[in-house]
């Protein structure tokens, strides 16, 4: 939970910086879906990273840290989870 929380608290600052009001209730909710899920599901980047397949990290955290650097949000959690992501995908 705290994994996911760092960035996507990056998002909500980005997001309010662009107009587009995300808040920690849009936090919550996702959340509160998650926890629905069964505790053996893997995301679909897991599931990239385990059968050595090139991952989604462009769209989610390399979008993000586009936007952050147009819009002045740091997003220093997104860069290190993408930069983890890039050096993982290197090796195969």
């Amino acid at each position: 939970k705290k994994a996911m929380e760092a960035p996507m608290g990056e998002v909500i600052a980005l997001s309010q910086a662009m107009g587009i009001g995300l808040n920690q209730g849009d936090l919550e909710t996702w959340e509160n879906t998650l926890a629905t899920l069964h505790p053996d599901n893997l995301t679909s980047m897991c599931q990239d990273v385990l059968a050595r397949r090139k991952t989604e990290v462009e769209m989610f955290s390399g979008a993000v840290i586009a936007l952050g650097r147009l819009h002045g949000v740091p997003t220093p959690v997104n860069e290190q989870y993408y930069n983890l992501i890039k050096t993982i995908e290197s090796t195969y």
